[in-house]
């Protein structure tokens, strides 16, 4: 679902990760494809069942030179954001990252 946040409307060319940077810390979770906002609901318990259980086997089975997360913003361009609920990454990745992950 697209949103208009506050009050506030898209700007002209869709939202950016840098509009993301600016809103408040409200618990909300966002999301950005293509500069279209989108805002999920909550997951339901069965979901977040599925994603500790998926979680648990992937750290179980990874390799040392991988990390497993669950819940960390992944930005993939200036228009793309996401949360995946549940993230593989290389060691070195993890070791490096502050509060989202970041194309390099």
């Amino acid at each position: 679902m697209t949103a208009a946040l506050s009050g506030r409307y898209p700007p002209a060319g869709g939202w950016t990760t840098d509009d993301l940077d600016v809103m408040s810390d409200d618990g909300q979770r966002r999301e950005l494809l293509d500069g279209a906002l989108i805002m999920a609901p909550s997951p339901t318990a069965a979901h977040q069942t599925i994603a500790g259980r998926l979680m648990v086997a992937l750290e179980e089975d990874c390799p040392d030179e991988f990390d497993v997360t669950q819940g960390v913003e992944v930005r993939i361009s200036q228009r793309r954001s996401f949360n995946p609920d549940v993230l593989v990454t290389t060691a070195v990745a993890a070791a490096r990252r502050t509060s989202r992950y970041e194309p390099h």
